[in-house]
Order: C-alpha cells, then sequence, then structure tokens
C-alpha cells in the first residue's frame, strides 16, 4: 500500500513538473525541440551550402558551405541528443533553447526562402506584347 501511494505521488511529482510555466518553455517542448534536431539534423549539410552559395557562388558552397554543414549537422544533432537527455530539467534556465537560430530547423519556412529568386516583373508574354507593340 506505502509502495502504491509512493509511487502515484512521484509519478504527479513527476506530471506537474511538466506543466508548461507562464515565461518560458516547457519540458515537453524541449523534449519534441531535441527530438526535431536529431531528426533533422542531416537536412543542415544541402541547407548551408544553400545558405553559402547564394551570396558566395558555387565554389564557396562546395568547400566553406560544405564544411558549414557537417560542423551544422553534429551541432544539432547533439544539442538535440542533450535536449532529449535533460529535458526533465529546466537546464538551460526556463527550458531555453541551445540553438536559436533558428530554433526548429527551417522555422522560417513561413517567410520567403532565403535562396528564392526575386519575382520577375513581367513574365515572357508581356515582354512578347510590349515588344509586339513597339514594332508598330
Amino acid at each position: 500500500m506505502i509502495r502504491a501511494f509512493l509511487l502515484v505521488s512521484m509519478i504527479l511529482l513527476f506530471v506537474s513538473g511538466l506543466a508548461p510555466s507562464a515565461d518560458a518553455g516547457s519540458p515537453v517542448k524541449k523534449l519534441g525541440r531535441g527530438a526535431c534536431n536529431v531528426i533533422t539534423c542531416p537536412l543542415e549539410l544541402p541547407e548551408q551550402m544553400v545558405r553559402v552559395y547564394d551570396p558566395n557562388g558555387p565554389f564557396a558552397a562546395i568547400t566553406y558551405g560544405l564544411i558549414k554543414g557537417v560542423l551544422m549537422t553534429g551541432a544539432r544533432g547533439a544539442v538535440g541528443i542533450y535536449e532529449i537527455v535533460t529535458f526533465p530539467f529546466p537546464v538551460p534556465a526556463k527550458y531555453a533553447p541551445i540553438l536559436t537560430d533558428p530554433e526548429f530547423f527551417l522555422e522560417d519556412s513561413g517567410k520567403p526562402p532565403h535562396h528564392a529568386a526575386p519575382a520577375p516583373s513581367q513574365t515572357p508574354d508581356d515582354e512578347l506584347q510590349v515588344n509586339v507593340l513597339s514594332e508598330h
């Protein structure tokens, strides 16, 4: 009877610690963030190469982008494992994320991609129409 009471008490204490706090993250978010980081860490390799390619070109992407991608893959994977292992504990303070730029991989996906070309101001049909009209 005492064992059952202690077991129920420990479970309730543990579950109450999982409740989100008003000021920051929660253990559940930290666990999810860690799992997301572990799952998506291999995607850092091509993502960093694209980020370097856009402003610097293909040779920078193949060299610097590849190195940056390998390092970020390792960093995101290691941070993910750390967050999974330590999710019940508020370390760093208030379950704050370790990686913040971005906290989740491709978190800024609602914005236009950083590697997207600017939208053309005219379509090919518009250009054809303008050229045809200017010939007359």
